[in-house]
């Protein structure tokens, strides 16, 4: 029996990708990727780096947790014959439901994460915020106002189209006054990040 290693390819290019990370993933010949559309996916294609990805899964099923589940269930066959490198977007323990069922699989089957680069450092670095004065990490995508802590900053990821972005916004307004101020950041610490107060 193989075993599975998780790896994060980070949140934006090549170079902030950690050169243990990127190393592993020229070394490995069993790459799985959840999803292609990364930056540095691009740049792996460049240097014929093969994997396979899920990305039409997507397009297959209509709620993100099928998909997941059904991810999870076809690296636990691939490990039962070969070792498997999964990458993902940003750091393999922030925000992945898939590399949470692995890590809890009754397969048997040995799942490592060795790590990557989450957006996090590079989101403080975009709004000039030290996070310890406090934060709070919470989904654009399952957001409860309920579940806000008002006494610190407030980080809310997956905001990725305008109804998310809606949503966010109707629901904070339960808490914060209208004129409160916000930044929409985009490709934080990229070459394409954008900041915008609103």
């Amino acid at each position: 029996m193989g075993k599975i290693e998780i790896v994060g390819l980070g949140a934006g290019d090549l170079h902030q990708l950690p050169l243990g990370v990127y190393e592993t993933i020229k070394n490995h010949s069993n790459l799985h990727l959840r999803t292609k559309e990364h930056p540095v996916v691009k740049e792996l294609e460049k240097e014929n780096i093969t994997f396979r990805s899920f990305d039409a899964w997507y397009e297959a099923e209509e709620e993100f947790e099928d998909v997941y589940q059904k991810i999870t269930e076809a690296l636990l066959a691939e490990a039962e014959n070969a070792d498997v490198l999964y990458a993902v977007p940003g750091h393999p323990m922030v925000a992945e439901d898939t590399v949470q069922l692995l890590l809890k699989n009754e397969a048997g089957v040995e799942v490592n994460v060795l790590g990557g680069k989450s957006f996090l450092d590079d989101m403080f670095q975009a709004v000039a915020v030290d996070p310890i004065a406090g934060f709070q990490l919470v989904d654009g995508l399952s957001f409860s106002v309920d579940r806000i802590d008002l006494g610190g900053h407030l980080i809310i990821m997956q905001v990725f189209n305008d109804f998310v972005a809606g949503d966010v916004k109707w629901k904070s307004l339960e808490k914060y006054p209208a004129e409160h101020r916000a930044a929409r950041v985009d490709g934080a610490g990229t070459s394409l990040q954008r900041v915008e107060c609103v």
